[in-house]
């Protein structure tokens, strides 16, 4: 992390924890990345899922207070590329809440998490 100005750190979260790479890029780099920019960002498989203390459980909290940005952007299941007990278990969140909530990118937030990162189009882009 200490060769590049910014660093965003970030992926999908199963049963209420981010990915354990990612965990681990974090704990082992904290102190350089205190010394980047740095954002992070969780994805969702629905927004039924989405909980306010997602972020928070799942970043160090001094990575939290010196991040440009942190969001969490949404995202969708590709249901065939679940395996077996995956398919179980979004099915029985399926049945207790009532049916799943569409997937749904809020492509708005990745903007803004853009902006905050100050990041241009010539930096990434969306479709």
């Amino acid at each position: 992390p200490r060769l590049y100005d910014v660093v965003i750190v970030g992926g999908p979260i199963y049963a209420g924890r981010l990915r354990r790479e990612a965990r681990a890029f974090c704990a082992k780099y904290k102190k350089d990345l205190l010394t980047v920019r740095f954002g992070c960002f969780i994805c969702q498989a629905s927004p039924q899922f989405e909980s306010k203390g997602d972020i928070e459980a799942n970043f160090d909290s001094e990575l939290l207070d010196h991040a440009s940005a942190k969001s969490s952007f949404g995202g969708e299941v590709h249901n065939d590329q679940l395996g077996f007990f995956d398919k179980l278990i979004m099915g029985a969140v399926a049945r207790r809440s009532g049916g799943m909530k569409p997937p749904h990118i809020d492509k708005e937030k990745i903007r803004s998490f853009a902006l905050a990162m100050e990041l241009t189009d010539r930096d990434f882009k969306m479709e």
